[in-house]
């Protein structure tokens, strides 16, 4: 069992560092990756799932599309902001 979790840290280390080395050399990841909370492994995703950014009405419709929906910190409560979808956004 400990053989296999050290081989599983090694893949991850592996599989780790090859994000990391295509997130930097992307400049559309590089830039998303300046959001706090932006890592090498959300950027791609997000830039994939999101595709072609015309297909959203406002630019908040796109963060919860792929299911980051943001917090509002408003009068002391916390709140997500939830948004419906067209079927012509799907």
């Amino acid at each position: 069992m400990a053989a296999t979790f050290q081989k599983l840290c090694e893949q991850f280390t592996v599989f780790h560092e090859r994000m990391l080395s295509i997130a930097k050399d992307d400049a559309v990841f590089g830039r998303l990756m300046t959001v706090p909370g932006v890592g090498p492994v959300v950027a791609p995703v997000f830039a994939i799932t999101i595709d072609f950014p015309s297909r959203f009405r406002s630019s908040k419709a796109a963060g919860p599309f792929p299911g980051l929906t943001p917090h509002l910190h408003q009068s002391g409560e916390d709140s997500r902001v939830s948004l419906s979808f067209s079927a012509a956004t799907l």
